[in-house]
């Protein structure tokens, strides 16, 4: 019910909506928990250390840190979404031999759990990455393509662009010294990003 709120319900207002997103990216399974450095750092890196690893270090452990199951997770999943690659291949046996030869100790997620609650969980994490850099945007311009998939369904695909964003990039590539002014036509987006241009380079005549 949760994801369908968040991600799928078209009565839900913004705002809750946002709620939602925000249960969906903090679940445990894909969200990786950053630990503040310890007090005892500073005196530690005063001191050189010789690290030796002990033999049983070239064993195999049964065990895995929570922090590295979690980008094992997160990996995962955008392998599978970004490659296209069918769910069922998750529990696939060949796969899973695969996967136990390159680390013995992680636990492959089912179907229903990959297919659901992960994908939705990094579909919210892109999301929020998404809405954190447009919030505080203006003078964004929608680009809109679609298309249709393998099995007839209808898939589109939406760009913002920011036109000051984009031409700052050009214009720092290629060294702003060789630029004089920034010719485009007389549209507001354009016309905005043209005095942006002249605010960080003054030399450049918008």
């Amino acid at each position: 019910m949760v994801d369908h709120l968040a991600l799928s319900c078209p009565r839900v207002s913004v705002e809750v909506k946002q709620i939602f997103l925000e249960e969906i990216r903090k679940r445990s399974s894909l969200k990786l928990d950053y630990l503040p450095p310890s007090n005892n750092d500073e005196t530690t890196t005063k001191k050189a250390k010789i690290i030796q690893k002990k033999i049983t270090s070239i064993f195999e452990s049964d065990e895995i840190e929570k922090s590295k199951i979690i980008r094992c997770n997160r990996a995962l999943t955008r392998l599978f979404v970004c490659c296209r690659i069918p769910f069922s291949v998750v529990s696939n046996p060949f796969f899973v031999d695969f996967i136990k030869c390159l680390c013995s100790a992680y636990e492959l997620p089912n179907r229903v759990t990959f297919a659901g609650p992960w994908v939705n969980q990094e579909l919210t994490n892109v999301l929020e990455i998404i809405l954190s850099e447009t919030r505080s945007t203006k003078n964004i311009t929608l680009g809109l393509d679609g298309w249709c998939g393998p099995n007839g369904e209808s898939i589109y695909a939406f760009i913002l662009i920011l036109p000051s964003d984009e031409i700052l990039k050009v214009i720092e590539e290629v060294g702003p010294e060789k630029f004089s002014s920034v010719v485009s036509d007389n549209a507001s987006t354009m016309v905005a990003a043209k005095r942006l241009v002249n605010k960080k380079y003054s030399h450049i005549m918008p």
